[in-house]
Formats: structure tokens, C-alpha cells, sequence
């Protein structure tokens, strides 16, 4: 640790040089040092940080997307679910041969959907998405930190 002040200490006529000059250079360097080390960060610490920052950037990325492809797969299970009813309501002769024919139309044409353009523009955003200077700066910072 710093704060060895005593061991640099100089007594006039047992050093060279004054004790004036050297224990204000000494007390000065003491200090400062004493001030980096209570400031500095662990590399541990900065290797958690900078973990968690990468971690929230692809989190803010992937939830996105996983939410609307469980969103889908909800609705695809749920046309299912309807085809499957029509087809046993066809099949015990309460549905119309043409109603089970739309809905068959239906359910094609919701499985045929694509996405639209303005949907692959979000998701291109979000993919290129870059951090803020903000971001970068404070990243750099813990970085130094803890060098």
C-alpha cells in the first residue's frame, strides 16, 4: 500500500540532499498513489461489468424476437386447433364441405403469410443496432479501470 510516507522520509545531514525538498516530492507521490488504488477497480469487477453490458445488448436483441416467434408459434397452434375441430365436426357432418373448404383456404393462407417488408426493416434494425458513444465511453472506462 501506499501511505509509506516514514520510509521516504529525509533528515537533513544523514541524506544528501534536504529534507525540505524531498518529503514534499515523496509526500506528494504518496498520496497520489494512495488515491489510484483506492480508486481502481478490480479486473474482476470490470470483466463482470463489461459481461453484463454485452449480455443486456443481446438480450435487448433476442427477447424481441423470441416473444414474436412464441407469438407465432401460439397462433399456428391455434389454427391447428381449429383445423382439427372442423375436420371432426366435417367428419360428424356438422360442417358444409364449403366451409371447411374456407377454412382450409384460411389456414393456408395464414401459413403462406409472409412477413412484411416494415417487420424485416425492425428486425434489420435491431440486428445492426450499434451502442451508443455514451455507451462506448463508460465501456472504456471499465476497461481502463481495471488494467
Amino acid at each position: 500500500m501506499a501511505l509509506e510516507f516514514t520510509k521516504y522520509k529525509m533528515v537533513n545531514g544523514l541524506t544528501r540532499l534536504g529534507e525540505r525538498y524531498f518529503n514534499g516530492v515523496f509526500k506528494r507521490l504518496d498520496f497520489r498513489l494512495h488515491e489510484l488504488e483506492q480508486r481502481r477497480k478490480s479486473e474482476d469487477v470490470a470483466v463482470d461489468e463489461i459481461t453484463r453490458v454485452g449480455l443486456a445488448r443481446i438480450d435487448s436483441i433476442i427477447v424481441p424476437i423470441t416473444n414474436d416467434l412464441a407469438t407465432v408459434i401460439e397462433e399456428g397452434q391455434n389454427s391447428v386447433n381449429a383445423l382439427e375441430l372442423s375436420i371432426s365436426e366435417v367428419a360428424g357432418g356438422v360442417v358444409s364441405t364449403a366451409d371447411f373448404n374456407q377454412l382450409s383456404q384460411d389456414l393456408t393462407a395464414l401459413i403462406d403469410t409472409k412477413p412484411s417488408q416494415a417487420d424485416l426493416d425492425d428486425l434489420t434494425v435491431l440486428i445492426d443496432a450499434k451502442p451508443s458513444q455514451a455507451q462506448l465511453d463508460d465501456l472504456t472506462a471499465l476497461i481502463y479501470a481495471g488494467l
